[in-house]
C-alpha cells in the first residue's frame, strides 16, 4: 500500500534468507486490495538489484501481472471443481518454494463468524430515498440499485453499487437481474452471487416502505449505512396482492469495514417455521 501511495506502478520482493520463500497470502476484511503488481524474486536476484539502485543506476524492469484465483476445499455439494497450482522456475536460479495460504488473520481459520444477540434501537441516520417502495405501491421481485456511501467489501472483493431486491437480499453482483432472486439459493452459483442476505425469502412488497439511511460513524469509527425492510409480508398464492404471513420489518446495517448486522424489529410469529427462509453472505 505504500508502494501504490508513493506512485509506484510494481514492487519487487526478495527474501533476506535462505530458501527463498513465498506465500499466496489472500487479503482480508477491510484490507484493500492493491491496484499494482508485486513480484517474488530470489535473493541474489534482489541484492543485485538493490546494490545497483544504491549505485545510482538507472534500471528499466518489465514486470507482467497475471492474478490466480483457486478454489479449494470445496464441500462436495459445491458446483465449482477444486483447482491446483503448480508454480514452476523456468529461470536460470534455483528457488525452493513453500507455498503457505492465509485466509485469516486471527488464531484461528475462518473466513467470518457470525453471532447472535438483542437487537439495537432503529437505525438512526436520516432517510436519504425511498427506493420506489413509498408505501404506495404493490411489488413482488422487484430491485432497485444505489451507491453506497462507502466502498464494502465482501470476499475479498469491493463494491461501491448494490441491488436492492424487494426478496430481502442485498444483491452486489452488477450482472444482478431483478427477480432472479425469488428463490433463497445461499451458497449455490445459480441465481444471485455476492450477496447480503438480510432475510431472504419469496417476499411481496404491499404497500411496505424500502429505504436506505444516511451513513454514520460508529462509536469505534467505523462508517456504517443501512437498507430499511418495513411492513414486507411472506408471499402467498391467491392472497390479496399475494401477501401472506406480516408484517416483517427489518433492517440490514452495512459497515465499511465489511461487518453486517441484521436488525429484526417485527417478525411474524406465523412464519417462524418456514424453511425457505435464509440469513447470511454469499
Amino acid at each position: 500500500a505504500n508502494a501504490e501511495a508513493a506512485g509506484a506502478t510494481a514492487f519487487l520482493i526478495y527474501d533476506t534468507a535462505d530458501p527463498t520463500v513465498i506465500e499466496l497470502l489472500a487479503l482480508s476484511g477491510s484490507s484493500r486490495k492493491l491496484n499494482i503488481p508485486g513480484f517474488m524474486i530470489s535473493k541474489a536476484q534482489g541484492q543485485a538489484l538493490a546494490s545497483r539502485l544504491q549505485a545510482a543506476e538507472a534500471l528499466k524492469v518489465y514486470c507482467q501481472w497475471k492474478p490466480v484465483k483457486v478454489w479449494f476445499d470445496m464441500p462436495a455439494s459445491s458446483n465449482m471443481t477444486n483447482d491446483t497450482l503448480q508454480i514452476s522456475n523456468h529461470g536460470d536460479a534455483n528457488m525452493y518454494w513453500l507455498p503457505q495460504v492465509r485466509r485469516w488473520f486471527a488464531p484461528t481459520d475462518k473466513i467470518y463468524e457470525a453471532s447472535v444477540g438483542p437487537s439495537p434501537p432503529p437505525f438512526s441516520g436520516a432517510t436519504i430515498f425511498p427506493l420506489l417502495y413509498d408505501g404506495s405501491v404493490v411489488a413482488r421481485n422487484g430491485a432497485s440499485r444505489i451507491s453506497l456511501p462507502f466502498t464494502f467489501p465482501l470476499y475479498l472483493t469491493f463494491f461501491q453499487q448494490a441491488w436492492v431486491s424487494t426478496n430481502g437480499a442485498i444483491v452486489l453482483d452488477p450482472n444482478f437481474v431483478a427477480g432472479s432472486d425469488s428463490s433463497a439459493t445461499l451458497g449455490v452459483t445459480d441465481g444471485a452471487n455476492a450477496v447480503v442476505a438480510g432475510l431472504w425469502d419469496n417476499l411481496v412488497c404491499s404497500f411496505c416502505e424500502i429505504t436506505t439511511k444516511e451513513p454514520l460513524t460508529g462509536g469505534d469509527g467505523v462508517g456504517v449505512t443501512a437498507v430499511r425492510y418495513e411492513n414486507m409480508s411472506f408471499y402467498k398464492s391467491g392472497a390479496v396482492n399475494n401477501a401472506g404471513d406480516g408484517p416483517l420489518t427489518f433492517e440490514v446495517w452495512l459497515y465499511q469495514d465489511g461487518r453486517v448486522l441484521v436488525n429484526v424489529l417485527v417478525f411474524p410469529a406465523s412464519a417462524a417455521s418456514r424453511s425457505s427462509l435464509q440469513m447470511g453472505l454469499e
